[in-house]
């Protein structure tokens, strides 16, 4: 049987929208709602995926730590290299879960600090000599690594909610939460 998820999913610090999208056209019986703090990216995500051909996504500006809906009514949320981003993720968790319907499922992915030097330096390279120029600008790549949380830090950030299920995956350069 094939999965066919219904209901609300919310993609926090969706960025220019190209998850979100995809979720859209993958899961047609999804209502897909991509946050993010910035407008500027909103508009482009709001004119690379136009409501007349993504009929069943849509985009809004919003914050981790005050997500513009009600409680219990998301069904699923995900945060994809987002929330090294959220200024306080034990409140931004907090709030996730309070959107969260009982039984909704989040998903959060990101970076991992604690990740082998390696995964640093070519970061870092990466940064370097291939990344655009407001990446570099910013010192994008590299500071997300350093403001990423680690397995255990992320574990403790879990642990202000109430969850009945938790999984935490890691990988050599990256952190999967799920609950």
């Amino acid at each position: 049987t094939q999965y066919r998820p219904q209901g609300v999913l919310v993609d926090i610090g969706c960025g220019p929208g190209y998850l979100a999208a995809r979720i859209s056209r993958r899961f047609p019986g999804l209502r897909v709602i991509g946050v993010d703090t910035n407008d500027q990216v909103l508009t482009i995500a709001k004119h690379n995926w136009p409501s007349q051909a993504y009929p069943n996504v849509e985009f809004s500006v919003g914050d981790a730590q005050q997500l513009p809906f009600a409680d219990g009514v998301v069904d699923f949320a995900i945060s994809t290299l987002s929330l090294h981003h959220w200024a306080n993720a034990a409140i931004a968790v907090r709030e996730l879960h309070r959107v969260l319907r009982p039984g909704g499922q989040f998903l959060l992915f990101d970076l991992r600090r604690d990740s082998p030097r390696f995964i640093y330096y070519g970061l870092r390279l990466w940064q370097a000599l291939l990344a655009p120029a407001a990446i570099r600008r910013t010192n994008g790549a590299v500071g997300s690594f350093w403001a990423s949380y680690t397995p255990s830090e992320l574990k403790a950030i879990l642990a202000t909610i109430p969850l009945q299920e938790q999984q935490i995956q890691t990988g050599l350069g990256w952190v999967l939460a799920w609950g």
